[in-house]
């Protein structure tokens, strides 16, 4: 566990908005414990990567749009998952 701190505290020091490095961060978190902590790195995460599509053209748009929403999924997930685990939304809220 040490050694996957110390790799993500580094990459996060080279980019700190790495999402996969971020999401790695709150993994650790929660498998350390520290789910409270956790779950509010994640919703974090989830928040920037929530902003929406700009530009004129349509086509383009709808491209943005997708990688957003693609972004957003594995942190969703994992949200929904831990919220259900520690008790703090039951299933059919997060669904």
């Amino acid at each position: 566990l040490e050694a996957a701190r110390s790799a993500l505290v580094q990459a996060l020091s080279v980019d700190p908005k790495c999402v996969s490095a971020q999401i790695e961060h709150a993994r650790l978190l929660y498998i350390q414990g520290q789910r409270q902590m956790a779950i509010m790195e994640i919703e974090q995460v989830i928040k920037q990567a929530g902003g929406g599509a700009g530009g004129s053209d349509a086509k383009q748009s709808l491209s943005l749009d997708f990688l957003k929403r693609k972004e957003r999924a594995r942190p969703e997930l994992l949200l929904g998952q831990w919220l259900h685990e520690t008790g703090q939304k039951p299933f059919e809220g997060i669904k």
